[in-house]
């Protein structure tokens, strides 16, 4: 049984396509999807892992996309699964006690796959943030 949101989706979705607009869902037309993974560690300039630091994803310089914390071995993992594919995405590690000072890192995740899609695919990354005193 649809729910009354289901059921005004569908109506809208009729009703934008008679106009000429299309779904973006990914089982039509191809409008463009990924699973992206970044995962990464934040070291200190000695190269030991640094716990508890917040690291804000952003696309490009723009937009923030989440927000996440590194565990106890200094890491941590960003996925989305089935968004459209980011050109650029940019880590930004931040101390929140203000010892380390705050820096970035930019990644253009490489899209593999999608059964020879052009509309589909996944990407994986690591990258490694160093802060300094």
């Amino acid at each position: 049984m649809r729910t009354f949101r289901e059921h005004i989706n569908k109506v809208l979705e009729v009703l934008l396509a008679t106009m000429g607009f299309q779904s973006c869902f990914p089982v039509l037309y191809g409008c463009p999807h990924a699973d992206t993974e970044v995962d990464g560690v934040v070291v200190n300039d000695q190269r030991q892992p640094l716990s508890g630091m917040q690291v804000v994803v952003k696309e490009g310089n723009r937009y923030v996309v989440d927000t996440l914390r590194t565990d106890s071995e200094g890491e941590f993992e960003f996925e989305m699964e089935g968004a459209m594919p980011f050109d650029t995405l940019t880590f930004v590690a931040e101390d929140p006690a203000h010892v380390y000072q705050t820096d970035s890192v930019s990644v253009k995740p490489k899209y593999k796959g999608g059964d020879n899609r052009w509309d589909e695919g996944s990407a994986e990354e690591h990258v490694t943030i160093t802060l300094e005193k």
